[in-house]
């Protein structure tokens, strides 16, 4: 009978990976009655109060805010001066084909949306919700809103290494088990040596005649 033929087995090669559109957005909110030594040393607690603030105001424009730092007093002719909090918002779009225009939209959904959430309050209602750090905190309107208009965007276009092919491990060769004691040594010797020789038969008696 004929012998049997092995189909060959097909390799799966990775789905393409889906290149994206990197987006960052970097502005400010400017906050009065923040310590900016304490808020730039608590990440968990005041860092991510504001991040997600923002995130929630900005109707999920972003997907995470990054590189939030305090930078000091805007002014210091008064008690109430300014702490401008300024923040990176990063939003990954899919597809490079219309990086800047992508951008710019997202830059400009995202001034829209925070400056009515600065009008009409709900920014801080979330933060002091957020953390009651800011419980006596208020936002500076008019330099907030400078800010706003000043933002900036930038974009990046990433696309993700494709994942690498399975490979087969190869199977181990056979090896040959060799004995451990030395040709003509008895089953179950352990030194290697031969056994002593069993004594030759006795000739058998010679016929008469």
């Amino acid at each position: 009978s004929p012998s049997p033929t092995h189909r060959p087995t097909r390799i799966p090669t990775p789905a393409p990976s889906q290149a994206q559109t990197l987006v960052q957005v970097a502005s400010s909110v400017t906050l009065e009655g923040v310590n900016p030594v304490l808020f730039n040393a608590d990440k968990t607690g005041r860092q991510a109060a504001f991040a997600q603030s923002i995130m929630d105001s900005t109707g999920g424009l972003f997907e995470e805010i990054i590189d939030i730092v305090a930078a000091g007093r805007r002014r210091l002719d008064d008690g109430g001066a300014g702490v401008a909090i300024s923040y990176t918002g990063i939003a990954r779009i899919d597809g490079t084909d219309n990086g800047e225009q992508v951008s710019a939209e997202r830059l400009e959904q995202s001034m829209d949306a925070l400056t009515l959430a600065i009008d009409d309050g709900s920014f801080l209602t979330t933060l002091q919700a957020a953390d009651s750090a800011f419980a006596a905190v208020t936002v500076d309107v008019t330099a907030t809103y400078a800010a706003i208009a000043a933002a900036t965007v930038v974009f990046v276009v990433t696309t993700p290494a494709p994942s690498p092919r399975p490979t087969t491990k190869p199977s181990p060769r056979p090896t040959a088990t060799t004995s451990s004691g030395a040709p003509g040594g008895a089953v179950g010797d352990d030194d290697g040596t031969a056994d002593d020789a069993a004594p030759a038969p006795a000739p058998a008696p010679a016929s008469g005649g």
